[in-house]
């Protein structure tokens, strides 16, 4: 097929000239068959890329990339085909995580010590299989700056809401009653759908009757004192606790 056309061969009497492979070439069209092979199987065992994204970077997102990581490595195997990084829409660039935030990823046996801020750019987010971000502005300025990115980033509350109800009830599926129909054409709200399996998270958070809702957010802990550092670690690790056994139980083989 070429160009999408199929090049029909007109029918002949003249039989075709049985071809007879020179000296060592079967061995060599073995060996790139091979390699061939060989590609293949990288790219299905390419790893998931998860993407966390705040603000500035040092409160929200690093702490939900650090928590992901801890709970991805206690699932052993089936956690090690994702990988976690995170980023911001307005990074404080190389600034290390906010010191309250710091103290409660601790208290949870978690070292954030080598954390440092980085700015959310194209090849961040074209390397990421899902973005989960912590408000619907954050989505809405990704959106605007790259709005291609419409079918992977959505908001961490908003995913462990959809992902949660399908654990819970993977019998029932997604019900517009439950979660609103998306606003036509508001790219911001909704996303345009398809049909959902339960075996992948994607097309769950893509179906036609997935919405944002305002308590999906996850309010910004930075400089407002210990209690709302506790307050966002609890939420995003409750969240990550909903979410991530449905990607780490997805087909290998699901990219974005």
């Amino acid at each position: 097929m070429v160009h999408g056309l199929d090049l029909m061969r007109t029918p002949s009497s003249t039989p075709d000239p049985v071809r007879t492979p020179a000296p060592g070439q079967d061995a060599a069209r073995a060996a790139a068959g091979s390699r061939r092979s060989g590609r293949a199987a990288h790219a299905r065992s390419e790893p998931f890329a998860l993407l966390f994204v705040c603000q500035g970077n040092v409160a929200r997102s690093p702490a939900a990339q650090l928590l992901a990581a801890r709970r991805l490595a206690a699932a052993s195997d089936a956690g090690a085909g994702i990988e976690t990084a995170s980023a911001g829409t307005g990074a404080l660039v190389g600034a290390g995580i906010a010191p309250e935030i710091g103290t409660e990823l601790a208290e949870r046996g978690v070292d954030a010590s080598g954390h440092r801020a980085q700015q959310l750019g194209a090849g961040l987010l074209r390397a990421a299989d899902l973005v989960l971000v912590m408000e619907a502005e954050h989505r809405r300025w990704i959106l605007e700056e790259w709005p291609g990115a419409v079918r992977s980033v959505f908001l961490l509350g908003t995913a462990a809401r959809v992902l949660g109800a399908q654990r819970s009830s993977p019998a029932t599926p997604v019900d517009a009653g439950t979660l609103p129909p998306h606003g036509a054409g508001d790219p911001t709200t909704g996303l345009p759908g398809e049909p959902a399996s339960p075996a992948d998270p994607l097309a769950l958070l893509r179906a036609p009757g997935v919405r944002v809702l305002p308590e999906d957010g996850i309010a910004d802990p930075y400089r407002r004192g210990r209690e709302a550092a506790r307050r966002a670690v609890a939420r995003i690790d409750q969240c990550l606790e909903l979410v991530l056994p449905a990607l780490v139980s997805r087909p290998r083989s699901e990219r974005g």
